[in-house]
């Protein structure tokens, strides 16, 4: 089958996207002289190298650029194909798409009739480097790429800090406009784009937004929340307004119970794994005698929840104990600055060390060099970064939150404290220091159990057994 190539990625290729785009077809790939665009995204396809378009045979070329005979006469000239089209407005873009029986009426109604629906996923928050926001994101390009229509329902509650090229964003002007301007903004959307669904990851305005949608078109929206922590407002919200929610995604068994005894009904309960890297076979060494044990903690840098105040607190006690020991600390967050000045305060340099920001492609390479991963949270939904940190055969020696024994078989594949008791979390973590064959032997009991979960794990199935499939 022929590809369908564009070159041009700028404001006339991101118009001629979304033209293809309403007769449900899309490019293949996306070329532009612009090197530093290559990478980028352009509506959702992956601006790739110019090179790879000697590899293709016989694509069928579309210049979308304002330069559009410059182009031509470049990519006859320099890889020698002549079955170029200039398209440098939709006119001419329909012209061609006719003139190549790419489209007809007939299949232009029959793609819309059968195109998949919006989704649309709350991020409340804005796009900002939390957990529940940076699953979202990943979820909705996953998703996009599946052929679905997404779209990030944000607010101006806060600065983003996280570009956003991939999917397009609308977002609610709350704090500016008030909620109630705010609110109708937001069911306007969602009314006007149904039939869709609403995966709701904060009990807030957004899901209020999407709760009065649906009272006036009922099957035509569909919600679905996902209950990522273990917090009283979730769960008297989502009570409060139980009637409008088609599915409750719960990511640990404790919020399920918790849910249940809420009134929830159970056929509305689905528990949401995390679908995470796993290596077929795990490759790695764990510290020796004599060597430093290796620390990990990674996610937010904050006191609320979090509690990495408690980390420096932790290290302090592993000091007294003459551990030798890493701690390496991977995030970012309101803390950060503190908890720097706070170990060049104490002279902590030497046993602890912040690393940053982590992106999520590279967190197994943080983990794999990690002997235990460490949380002293005081509130979790179920941790993403607990999986992670198992899944590279750290051993996780973490409080007892929400979602910690979902994972974690108390002295088999790690070991779980009470929320605030550091001496007792130091006292495991000084027992792997002392016999590193259990640390090893735990190690890889992390692994397989995390590995067997996701082996068995069908994210894509589960998400098209929510979702909308008629109207």
């Amino acid at each position: 089958m022929r590809k369908n190539v564009f070159w041009g990625a700028g404001k006339v290729g991101c118009r001629m996207c979304k033209l293809w785009d309403s007769f449900g077809i899309r490019p293949d790939y996306i070329f532009d002289n612009n090197r530093e665009l290559e990478g980028l995204y352009c509506n959702g396809i992956i601006i790739s190298e110019k090179e790879k378009l000697r590899l293709l045979v016989n694509p069928r070329i579309f210049v979308t650029c304002g330069s559009a005979k410059e182009v031509h006469a470049q990519i006859e000239e320099e890889y020698g194909f002549v079955d170029v089209l200039e398209t440098s407005n939709e006119r001419d873009m329909i012209s061609s798409l006719i003139f190549n029986r790419m489209i007809t009426l007939k299949k232009f109604f029959l793609n819309k009739a059968q195109e998949k629906f919006n989704i649309y996923w709350d991020l409340e928050k804005g796009l900002v480097m939390g957990g529940v926001e940076l699953w979202a994101m990943e979820m909705a390009e996953n998703m996009n790429n599946k052929g679905y229509r997404c779209k990030y329902i944000s607010t101006d509650f806060a600065e983003d800090t996280i570009k956003n090229e991939k999917i397009n964003t609308i977002q609610i002007p709350y704090a500016d406009l008030g909620y109630v301007e705010g609110l109708t903004i937001c069911y306007n959307e969602i009314i006007q784009n149904s039939p869709c669904n609403v995966v709701c990851n904060f009990a807030g305005l957004n899901f209020l937004a999407a709760c009065m949608a649906k009272s006036d078109l009922h099957d035509k929206v569909r919600i679905i929340a996902v209950i990522h922590g273990d917090s009283e407002d979730y769960y008297k919200r989502y009570k409060q307004l139980n009637d409008y929610v088609d599915f409750c995604l719960v990511v640990s068994s404790r919020i399920e119970q918790k849910m249940i005894l809420r009134g929830m009904q159970k056929d509305k309960i689905k528990y949401l794994d995390w679908e995470i890297n796993c290596e077929k076979e795990l490759k790695r060494k764990w510290s020796k005698d004599g060597d430093k044990l290796q620390l990990g903690y990674a996610g937010r840098i904050t006191v609320d929840d979090k509690r990495a105040d408690l980390l420096l607190v932790l290290a302090s006690i592993l000091i007294d104990r003459n551990i030798d020991f890493q701690m390496n600390i991977a995030g970012m967050g309101k803390y950060s600055t503190i908890l720097q000045s706070q170990i060049d305060k104490y002279g902590y340099q030497n046993y602890i060390s912040l690393v940053g920001y982590v992106e999520r492609k590279d967190i197994f390479d943080f983990w794999i060099k990690q002997d235990i991963m460490l949380s002293c949270s005081d509130i979790e939904g179920h941790s993403i970064s607990q999986s992670e940190a198992m899944s590279a055969g750290a051993v996780p020696i973490i409080t007892d939150v929400s979602g910690a024994r979902d994972d974690v078989t108390e002295g088999y594949n790690g070991f779980i404290v009470g929320v605030g008791e550091l001496e007792k979390m130091a006292d495991k973590i000084c027992f792997l220091y002392n016999n590193r064959k259990e640390l090893e032997k735990m190690g890889i009991y992390a692994y397989e159990s995390v590995y067997k979960k996701q082996e068995e794990l069908k994210q894509m199935n589960f998400w098209e057994t929510l979702l909308i499939k008629d109207t």
